[in-house]
């Protein structure tokens, strides 16, 4: 019996180890996901801001042109 048991926390630490790697995996790609997203979007920002710059375009009408950038 008491190799049973012994196997069968063996097999469940085997388990509980699987699953705490792929948690673990899992959370790391979402996060630098996530942080790509916002980086990629932030340098969208700068992106309109040069070209406003450039063109002379008023702050005043900034929410208009990311709406249009969005689209794309």
């Amino acid at each position: 019996m008491k190799m049973l048991y012994q196997q069968l926390i063996g097999f469940f630490s085997v388990i509980m180890v699987t699953l705490v790697i792929v948690s673990i995996l899992f959370i790391r790609s979402t996060t630098n996901t996530v942080w790509e997203n916002g980086f990629k979007q932030l340098e969208q920002y700068t992106d309109v801001l040069k070209i406003m710059r450039l063109m002379k375009i008023p702050t005043s009408s900034m929410p208009d042109l990311f709406k249009m950038l969005k689209r794309f």
